[in-house]
């Protein structure tokens, strides 16, 4: 099974954002509580540290999406970016973030089958 990693994080959070756009701020902040929780459940990841706003700039451009500058800024950030989530262009990349997606959640497949398992008796 594979490590879990900074892509993987970043994928599920833009494939599960139902907004046109979404700042990287707050994909930055999902992906740290996404990170948080992993390492509380020893989940084998290549991270060691939480996400910067730069990782998850990298990631985003190399998930070939694109990025553009807020027009009004929030107050006291100068260069706040949202990344653009058109599903009639990014079909095909969208579909790709599956890929991330799925491989992030084979890390919880044995807990899933635990829970399903032992629902019936603590029911």
């Amino acid at each position: 099974m594979t490590s879990a990693n900074l892509s993987y994080l970043v994928s599920c959070v833009l494939l599960h954002e139902q907004a046109k756009s979404v700042t990287v701020s707050s994909v930055l902040s999902s992906c740290n509580k996404l990170f948080s929780y992993l390492k509380k459940r020893n989940v084998n990841s290549t991270m060691t540290l939480p996400a910067t706003t730069e990782s998850i700039t990298n990631i985003i451009k190399r998930l070939d999406f694109k990025l553009q500058k807020l027009a009004v800024q929030p107050k006291g950030k100068s260069d706040e970016k949202e990344v653009i989530l058109s599903a009639r262009e990014d079909q095909k990349t969208l579909l790709s973030l599956s890929y991330y997606s799925n491989m992030l959640v084979m890390q919880f497949i044995m807990d899933c089958c635990i829970c399903y398992i032992l629902t019936p008796i603590f029911a």
